[in-house]
């Protein structure tokens, strides 16, 4: 009996912890804005030809109920980092404190060498 409910056991543990694909991340109204936000895309393009692009990411968040966008750089011998949030049309959002009111702050690109821990 042990016999037969092993590999039996074995399939359903296969076939329950397997997850093809991972859902896509929306925002801004579509699926995989890295890939389709165009100014987005514009400006992980000049990231990737960038001097830290191993040491940038692309961070979604909420601000204020709006999608905003952002580049954190985890550059250790930086001596000081600006950071600036865009929304979904690719505009600039101002406001005093951005970053202290972010909320469900998320990485959504990150290069594949990265030596970022974000």
């Amino acid at each position: 009996m042990k016999k037969t409910l092993f590999p039996l056991f074995l399939l359903v543990l296969a076939l329950f912890s397997c997850k093809e694909t991972e859902d896509p991340i929306m925002a801004c109204g579509v699926a995989d804005p890295v890939e389709n936000l165009p100014w987005l895309k514009e400006k992980i393009a000049e990231i990737k030809a960038g001097d830290y692009s191993d040491a940038t990411s692309v961070i979604m968040a909420t601000y204020q109920g709006q999608t905003v966008f952002y580049e954190h750089t985890c550059c250790a011998f930086c001596l000081s980092v600006a950071y600036f949030f865009y929304d979904c049309q690719g505009e600039i959002v101002e406001g005093d404190g951005i970053y202290l009111e972010l909320e469900d702050q998320q990485v959504i690109w990150k290069s594949k060498n990265s030596n970022c821990n974000s």
